[in-house]
Order: C-alpha cells, then structure tokens, then sequence
C-alpha cells in the first residue's frame, strides 16, 4: 500500500512537538546524546522520530 503525502490537504494547522515538561525532557535527553532535536514525527524529521534516534 503506497502513501502519498501530496493527495492530503493539511485541514488544520497546529503548533509542532510537546510542551511542558516532557519536551524539556526531550530536548534535554536529546542534548545529553548529542543528537539534533527535532520536535516533528515526520518522515522529514531529523530521524522520522524526533529526538529518539
């Protein structure tokens, strides 16, 4: 089953990633691994996963 993201129409914008307390957590664990933290789950992200890989 292919996916095509260009035959979606983005209904409703939005701010990207957590807040509060578990994006600092993230951004910090991604600081302590000296990886690019990235608050989007996307494809084009820095991993695909945020600040996981």
């Amino acid at each position: 089953m292919a996916r095509d993201p260009d035959a979606f129409d983005t209904a409703i914008g939005g701010a990207r990633g957590t807040g509060g307390v578990y994006g600092l957590w993230q951004r910090g664990r991604a600081m302590l691994s000296g990886r690019r933290f990235s608050p989007d789950h996307a494809p084009g992200s820095a991993s695909g996963r945020g600040a996981e890989r």
